[in-house]
């Protein structure tokens, strides 16, 4: 599977000769690698948790410190009208 999205990629950027992706393609990436440090560094300061108490420590970690640097740093204002719409239809359903 890597070895055919490779070849496709390839094919697009010298046959097409446009490049399929953009700077935002960047960040969610940087993001992602920035919360595995932050997650090794609590893996650290943390190493008497162990096992399912470990699970409930870092899956809801891994969540919010993702979600939190994601919303900070990768939002665009198209997914602000999205996020929006999203909100206005929540509170609309709630009352």
């Amino acid at each position: 599977i890597v070895i055919l999205n490779i070849v496709m990629l390839l094919e697009v950027i010298i046959l097409l000769k446009i490049h399929p992706y953009n700077i935002r393609f960047i960040n969610p990436t940087i993001i992602g690698a920035a919360t595995f440090a932050l997650i090794l560094y609590i893996d650290y300061t943390l190493h008497y948790v162990t096992g399912f108490y470990k699970l409930l420590v870092f899956i809801p970690s891994i969540m919010v410190i993702y979600s939190c640097l994601i919303y900070k740093w990768s939002i665009y204002t198209e997914d602000k009208v999205v996020i929006s719409s999203i909100k206005m239809k929540f509170f609309k359903i709630i009352g």
